[in-house]
């Protein structure tokens, strides 16, 4: 029994935004730890969290068209 095609880009996507949410976690929190001011400190994580999931998402992307393509 396989999954389905959108449960598996539904998971992917999960993947994604939780990979993003740590990511822009550890990064605020690394950036309020070197002096920086909490307003600083969310909008880097901010950054690192969209900049994290689009990174995800292109790789994602490629993946599905390499997988797709036709010989």
């Amino acid at each position: 029994m396989s999954p389905s095609v959108n449960t598996v880009k539904i998971l992917l996507i999960l993947v994604a935004v939780l990979l993003g949410t740590n990511v822009g976690l550890i990064a605020g929190m690394l950036r309020r730890a070197d002096g920086g001011s909490m307003p600083d400190a969310i909008q880097f994580g901010g950054g690192a969290f969209g900049g994290t999931v689009a990174v995800v998402f292109i790789a994602i992307g490629f993946w599905y068209g390499v997988q797709n393509r036709d010989p």
